[in-house]
């Protein structure tokens, strides 16, 4: 749990590498942060572009073998807002683990709120678990 960082991330030893040493909760930090928000792998980034394709969803299924009816056009609308802040979300907490780098460096773990980010987690948790029952009564 997030709120237990604290004791698992500032006990353990620093790391060292050809670019310096780091703090186990530095590198932790770092590793998060890019999965989130650099390298495409998810978090705000998926999140965004799964919300353009909830968007551009009612032009095309209107149409077709398989068409959808109103009802299941409107529920694709109504998840665009939770798509929207689940990554709204997901940017707030990759935030606040950048702003804990760049404030604490290797003591980054004393400048975040632990349990301000498993709030925004339990958040995404709500918002996702909500938003994919919604969908998931749509026919394919």
């Amino acid at each position: 749990s997030i709120s237990k960082w604290k004791d698992t991330l500032s006990a353990t030893k620093m790391h060292t590498s050809p670019e310096g040493t780091a703090s186990q909760a530095y590198l932790q930090f770092e590793s998060m942060y890019g999965f989130i928000e650099e390298y495409g792998t998810g978090g705000s980034n998926f999140r965004n572009l799964f919300a353009d394709f909830l968007q551009g969803i009612p032009q095309y299924a209107k149409e077709g073998p398989r068409a959808w009816n109103q009802e299941e056009i409107e529920i694709v609308e109504n998840q665009l807002l939770n798509a929207k802040q689940s990554a709204a979300l997901w940017s707030e907490f990759s935030g606040a683990l950048k702003e804990a780098m760049d404030a604490g460096g290797n003591d980054c773990i004393a400048h975040v709120n632990l349990e301000e980010l498993q709030d925004i987690i339990w958040s995404i948790v709500d918002l996702e678990e909500n938003m994919f029952k919604a969908l998931s009564k749509i026919k394919l």
